[in-house]
């Protein structure tokens, strides 16, 4: 009988062993996907920044035989344009990558971390698109009707995972429906909160928005 209970336990031993060295193979493929893609969308990336230079170079030359010089600030916002474009989508992508490996239980902090730098830098983009926009003068306000708090909601989600340990994120607004362009105003929200943060290590960072009074 001992002989037979050594035995189970070898082999229920021999099982642990295999599963572990099975989690570890995956997390060792997962890595190395992951490290493949980012090598990938970097290549990716250079190669149309070094095509897109060399045809708004030829552009440029053209339009200066046929239409004399181009204001330089116009060429450096098409091809600042055109960039963050490009950047942003290689962020997308391994956006998309850390929400795959988040489904890997050995993988999951590290890819949450991942997913929120890249969130980050997805916003920055966007920031200094509109940005680029405003300068030229073609930037449009994109109007839509909103909940206030789900307005708020979506701040605090992009913003939660950024403030101080125990501190916590809560609104005050009118469940009402507003015109407005969400973008720039969640924009306006994180950064709100984002600055809040940098100075709260305790208790709450609240976001009031009173009901209107009048019209």
């Amino acid at each position: 009988m001992m002989d037979s209970m050594r035995v189970e336990i070898d082999r229920m031993h021999s099982v642990q062993v295999e599963k572990h060295d099975e989690l570890k193979r995956s997390r060792d493929r997962l890595q190395m996907l992951l490290s493949t893609a980012h090598r990938s969308a970097a290549h990716t990336l250079r190669e149309k920044q070094r095509l897109e230079l060399f045809k708004l170079a030829e552009e440029e030359k053209q339009r200066t035989v046929n239409s004399n010089v181009i204001s330089n600030a116009k060429a450096q916002e098409a091809m600042s344009n055109h960039m963050f474009h490009e950047m942003r989508n290689v962020l997308s992508s391994m956006l998309a990558i850390s929400d795959t490996m988040a489904d890997d239980p050995s993988l999951r902090d590290m890819a949450l971390r991942q997913r929120s730098m890249c969130q980050y830098a997805v916003e920055t983009m966007d920031t200094m698109l509109d940005v680029t926009l405003y300068q030229g003068g073609m930037y449009k306000v994109r109007k839509s009707s909103k909940k206030l708090t789900d307005l708020f909601d979506s701040a605090i989600m992009l913003q939660g995972d950024r403030v101080a340990h125990g501190v916590a994120l809560t609104r005050v607004a009118p469940d009402s429906v507003y015109d407005v362009d969400t973008h720039v105003l969640t924009q306006l929200l994180v950064n709100l909160l984002s600055n809040s943060s940098k100075a709260t290590k305790s208790g709450q960072i609240r976001l009031v928005a009173p009901p209107a009074t009048g019209h």
